[in-house]
């Protein structure tokens, strides 16, 4: 759900999303003070788009167009300030409803009950209550989508959900998580995906039959579905593509032609508000735009992998919110979380994970910053980095962030490092413990380097870790050599094809594996020079040879000819591989540790 608060809305299509890297920060949300100068708003013509905005009641100072994230939003003049709307569609135009109009208030989505009903006609009196009772919000919003698809078939319906119905996504090109059938979440290959697709399709099951299907469901009189597949369809779209507001309380969810073409940038742009008056939904500037700029917005500054392909049905490659996960089980787990420096890190408190030391490694790895902080950036390079590098990099630093790390000084000082943090210290009201430490986080003193004594240890802990991750690598069934070898020849056999014209992009060349993890030479360390010692590389190349043998049977064993034809797939391999990459540079890391301590202890 797209939200202010947590997240964001997904794409229009996803199998025409490039695989393509994206970085940055979360942008704030826009003063409501903002210029009301728009553009003329779109007129009629031949193109599908603009007539969706004239059909909306758009007001837009931007086109849709092809970028290098797929179909978006190009601003089309030169924007001078920040907080200028570009978007602006009546709230009459809109899907709206209360996130909780049972337990909080709902005055302004009962208000626009009352105007859309104006303008589109009366909506039936079980579907009203419905939409304005305790139901989760998401099946409200796909309850409200099924009737417009049903009104926008009768002839004589209004352009509006005509062209916004004819433009949204079938269901078999939706790539959520609750889209995928068992088959295709097999091909997920990451633990923690293949069950969280699971647990997905079987809660959209549960509403489809307990709401939305035309026998058995409480809407059944308004016949909304007639089939899984249709309910799966109108839950994605609501999941994908909805955004979320606050109105003086009253948290709203909406679902906005036109504006949901905006796609997702951690350094986005632009964001997304009611307008001033509380007339119209915007899309704002965050900063001054040159005419050709794609406009983006953000669908979550914190969300993982895991969540953008949960909740929108994409990977984002070299997300600065990815975690790698160290397991002593081996099972290669998705990054759920985006937490700082090393929450995500530890196993149990019965085993715990050795800790490495944050100067130490930052030093090894050429960044700066303070891994406790989770704030880190890397040196900069005499040379501009290429694409691929920046790439790299992005991983790199999502990896160091990923480590382990030794607990700040603070509790070497004589008391227990976990009590700075409480609340129920010592003194009449529990505040004295807290107040009475001798180190506040702002005057806390630095971490030090490895001493030399300190380094055999500080190796034993990086060897350890190590082994951690190249357990998780040998345990999934393809390489990240294959699976980019299967993403090439998909695009090769969809660019041949007549039928196919997007193709599926790869990430590179298949020279890679999960076992060949090379390291860096010169400012900036590419992991592609050398290799882990002989043989341990090869005892791991051996484990997978035979892992690989004893799994391909059972398998999915997608082959380059159905991925080319399906969009979950060619997600779901693109969500293995990220995720392969990721592990395969925090071993690099590791790595470029162990010889950075080698060399100069």
């Amino acid at each position: 759900m797209l939200q202010q608060r947590f997240a964001c809305r997904g794409r229009p299509s996803q199998q025409t999303r490039p695989f393509l890297p994206n970085a940055g920060a979360f942008a704030p949300h826009p003063s409501r003070a903002a210029s009301q100068t728009l553009a003329e708003p779109v007129l009629h013509s031949g193109d599908v788009y603009e007539q969706l905005a004239h059909a909306a009641g758009a007001t837009v100072a931007t086109a849709v167009g092809t970028t290098q994230l797929g179909r978006g939003l190009i601003v089309s003049r030169d924007i001078n300030s920040s907080r200028q709307p570009l978007v602006s569609v009546p709230v009459q135009n809109a899907l709206v409803i209360a996130d909780d109009p049972v337990g909080s208030i709902s005055i302004y989505s009962d208000r626009a009950h009352r105007r859309w009903q104006e303008v589109n006609g009366e909506l039936p009196q079980l579907l009203l209550e419905f939409l304005q009772g305790d139901a989760r919000w998401d099946i409200r919003m796909a309850a409200w989508l099924l009737y417009v698809k049903q009104m926008a078939a009768q002839p004589g319906s209004l352009p509006l959900w005509q062209a916004y119905l004819g433009l949204l996504p079938q269901e078999q090109d939706m790539c959520c998580l609750l889209n995928y059938s068992r088959a295709e979440a097999a091909e997920l290959q990451l633990p923690g995906l293949v069950a969280e697709a699971a647990v997905q399709a079987d809660w959209a099951a549960y509403l489809h039959g307990k709401y939305l299907h035309y026998k058995s469901g409480s809407l059944a009189p308004l016949r909304l579905s007639g089939s899984l597949a249709e309910s799966l369809w109108a839950i994605s779209m609501v999941r994908s593509r909805t955004f979320s507001e606050d109105m003086a309380g009253e948290c709203l969810t909406l679902m906005v032609p036109y504006a949901d073409l905006a796609n997702h940038s951690f350094d986005n742009n632009s964001t997304f508000c009611m307008a001033r008056d509380a007339k119209s939904f915007q899309l704002q500037s965050l900063r001054p735009l040159a005419a050709g700029e794609e406009l983006t917005i953000s669908y979550g500054a914190t969300k993982p992998n895991a969540e953008c392909l949960r909740d929108y049905g994409f990977v984002v490659p070299g997300n600065p919110c990815d975690r790698v996960h160290f397991t002593r089980s081996g099972e290669a787990s998705s990054s759920s979380s985006s937490s700082s420096s090393s929450s995500s890190s530890s196993i149990d408190e019965e085993d715990p994970l050795p800790r490495l030391n944050p100067v130490s490694l930052l030093l090894a790895l050429s960044f700066t910053g303070a891994l406790s902080d989770g704030d880190i950036q890397p040196q900069q390079h005499a040379s501009p980095l290429t694409a691929e590098q920046q790439l790299r990099l992005a991983r790199r630093r999502s990896a160091l962030l990923s480590m382990p790390i030794a607990s700040p000084p603070a509790a070497a000082s004589g008391r227990n490092s976990s009590s700075s943090s409480s609340s129920s210290g010592g003194g009449l009201f529990g505040w004295m413990d807290a107040a009475t430490q001798p180190w506040t986080p702002a005057g806390r003193p630095n971490a030090e380097p490895l001493t030399a004594k300190q380094v055999p240890q500080e190796r034993a802990a990086v060897q350890q870790l190590q082994q951690l991750l190249l357990q998780q690598l040998v345990r999934l069934p393809t390489s990240a050599a294959l699976d980019e070898e299967l993403l090439q020849q998909a695009a090769e056999i969809a660019a041949s094809s007549s039928s196919s014209s997007s193709g599926s992009k790869t990430t590179g060349g298949g020279s890679s594996s999960n076992f060949s993890v090379p390291i860096a030479a010169g400012e900036l360390p590419l992991l592609d020079q050398a290799t882990p010692p002989q043989q341990q590389q090869q005892q791991w190349r051996a484990s997978a040879a035979g892992h690989a043998s004893s799994t391909a049977a059972a398998s999915a064993a997608a082959d380059a000819a159905a991925v080319a034809a399906s969009p979950r797939l060619q997600t779901a391999v693109r969500a293995r591989l990220e995720q392969k990459l990721l592990l395969r540079e925090a071993v690099g890391v590791l790595i470029v540790y162990d010889e950075f301590l080698a060399r100069d202890f």
